[in-house]
């Protein structure tokens, strides 16, 4: 689903700060197996006073990470209190190309990443870039993010929709289908509702009685 970056493209993401919570933010990415090149990304965070974070830029020299595929930022609560939001965005600082454009992969320029954050409302977080899927088969790049993701929203729920008829219908058959079965067990029983002991049938006796 992406979003996935090439050299010198970038994802943002607006993201509202849970009061008295610190901020952290891992990003992770798979390199290729190139020594003398790896693909490289650049995790960013952005304070509206226009403060900068730089991923495992633990000291604060203002250094980017260009070794390691993992990547951090740290932010205390305490710097975080005037602050509504912040602003973080992944940067493909340089992506290793292959001979296909727009695929991910060995043969392709694009690279994706896992991100994980804490200290933030999830449900409020805004991307400010959208992102393409892309979809080798046909050939075709669907844009993500922003408000284009109502459409998928609105397929999710018409499938929501059906799955859960469909339910009810196999419940409904269920339930007919056991009625059905309930009153032919019924109407099969012996009709001695009296219940009265049944004649015991006595064998006729052959033979000499003194014997």
């Amino acid at each position: 689903m992406g979003p996935f970056l090439s050299t010198t493209q970038d994802v943002v993401w607006k993201m509202p700060l849970v009061n008295g919570e610190d901020f952290d933010a891992r990003l992770v990415w798979n390199t290729a197996p190139n020594i003398d090149s790896r693909d490289d990304l650049d995790l960013v965070v952005t304070l509206p006073d226009g403060e900068i974070f730089l991923g495992n830029d633990m000291v604060g020299d203002g250094v980017r990470e260009n070794v390691e595929t993992i990547e951090g930022v740290h932010i205390p609560s305490e710097i975080l209190k005037d602050f509504e939001y912040l602003e973080l965005r992944i940067i493909g600082h340089q992506i290793n190309t292959g001979p296909e454009n727009d695929v991910v992969g060995l043969n392709g320029d694009k690279i994706g990443f896992a991100l994980a954050v804490k200290g933030v409302d999830r449900e409020e977080v805004e991307t400010m870039t959208p992102w393409s899927i892309i979809i080798q088969d046909e050939g075709v790049n669907v844009e993500q993010g922003g408000g284009s993701l109502d459409k998928y929203w609105f397929a999710v729920m018409i499938i929501i929709v059906v799955f859960t008829i469909g339910l009810i219908i196999i419940e409904r058959y269920k339930i007919s289908t056991q009625m059905e079965v309930d009153e032919f067990m019924t109407e099969g029983e012996p009709s001695n509702h009296d219940s009265d002991s049944l004649p015991i049938a006595v064998a006729p006796h052959i033979g000499d009685d003194n014997e």
